[in-house]
């Protein structure tokens, strides 16, 4: 909520990402390769300016 800017859309891109990917664990395909362990679900976050690609945070995925 402080963040403002830049850094506001930064931190709401990153919050989406999170989201997304949680969405499509519970895709029941999805949920139950992951419950199996054969399938990771990885999300990351392109900066178009710097050309940096930053991960998001694997453990704020729902299993």
């Amino acid at each position: 909520p402080e963040a403002t800017g830049p850094g506001r859309v930064a931190a709401l891109v990153r919050a989406n990402v999170s989201a997304q990917l949680q969405n499509l664990a519970t895709h029941p395909c999805v949920a139950r390769a992951l419950a199996e362990g054969t399938l990771t679900l990885h999300g990351w976050v392109f900066d178009i300016a710097t050309g940096a690609v930053h991960p998001v945070d694997a453990a704020a995925i729902a299993a």
